[in-house]
């Protein structure tokens, strides 16, 4: 969320163009958000079945997405459950800004 409000400060007037929440009770639920930058935020989570019958396992997952500010769209996805969470990115900008800080390490 830090990089999206960065994102959005620098940024003249964004707002919310598009918001929804779903909440069953039961853990499942799932919300969305959209802002006017282009920048989206979505989530979504499920009870399933674990090994032990009595400790059923929430699985949680989403993804946001934004403009950088060379114009290409950013995308992360993630998953978390019983084995923890797993990130993913679509975007060559990130990648690269990732790998150009590990060459230091």
């Amino acid at each position: 969320m830090a990089v999206v409000a960065s994102l959005a400060s620098a940024q003249e007037d964004v707002t919310i163009v598009r918001s929804e929440n779903e909440n069953k009770g039961d853990g499942t639920f799932s919300w969305l958000s959209e802002l006017s930058d282009g920048t989206k935020l979505e989530q979504s989570g499920y009870i399933k079945d674990g090994p032990d019958p009595d400790a059923p396992i929430q699985v949680i997952q989403g993804s946001y997405s934004y403009i950088s500010p060379e114009g290409e769209k950013i995308q992360i996805q993630y998953v978390a459950d019983e084995n923890g969470e797993i990130f993913t990115s679509k975007g060559q900008i990130l990648l690269r800004d990732i790998s150009t800080k590990m060459q230091g390490f």
